[in-house]
């Protein structure tokens, strides 16, 4: 048989620290009084958390936007057409964050993205167009990204405005129009 050489330093080495001594409470209490231990420690003082929050009241403004989400129909010669729920695309309508970093509803009744959904309907007399829009209301408000720590507070810094959909499309409606229709995801932004 032959058996393979440890080389004499792992041996020792091991050995070593299988007989390192532990640690007992009372020489862990004279380690956390070692200037050297205190700061290698972190202090809260001087951990700082990034976060986002509303200026005053934030000054909040109405916008709505408009987005058509179906094509141009054209009824032609019948007597009626339709443009049926489901027969169209859904959209997704994100907040606008304006070059801030974060994200927050700043305690209005606001959502980060809010679907269109597919569930209308509108209807046409024979040689007209028919599309269908959609009013999405929003909220904009201001706030400011800083950060915080338990022992300095709040510390601000860039201030920018957040613009978000409102939950449930609340102060929003669909709209069949045969006077607009340009192409499907056209939009443009009112505020009144």
């Amino acid at each position: 048989m032959h058996f393979s050489t440890i080389p004499n330093a792992l041996i020792l080495l091991a050995t070593a620290a299988s007989s390192a001594p532990t640690l007992d409470a009372e020489t862990y209490s004279e380690m956390s009084l070692n200037p050297l231990h205190k700061r290698q420690t972190a202090n809260p003082c001087s951990q700082w958390t990034p976060q986002t929050r509303l200026v005053g009241d934030g000054s909040p403004k109405d916008w709505w936007l408009w987005k058509q989400v179906t094509g141009e129909m054209r009824c032609g010669n019948a007597d009626t057409c339709a443009i049926q729920a489901g027969e169209y695309e859904s959209f997704t309508i994100n907040a606008d964050l304006t070059g801030g970093a974060s994200y927050i509803s700043g305690g209005f009744g606001v959502e980060k993205s809010w679907e269109t959904g597919t569930s209308w309907t509108c209807e046409e007399k024979k040689g007209n167009k028919v599309c269908l829009w959609i009013k999405i209301a929003h909220t904009e408000y201001e706030v400011e990204d800083g950060s915080y720590n338990s022992c300095g507070g709040f510390q601000g810094g860039k201030k920018h405005r957040i613009t978000s959909p409102n939950k449930n499309n609340e102060g929003g409606y669909h709209e069949c129009s045969v006077t607009d229709c340009r192409e499907e995801g056209a939009q443009y932004w009112v505020d009144s």
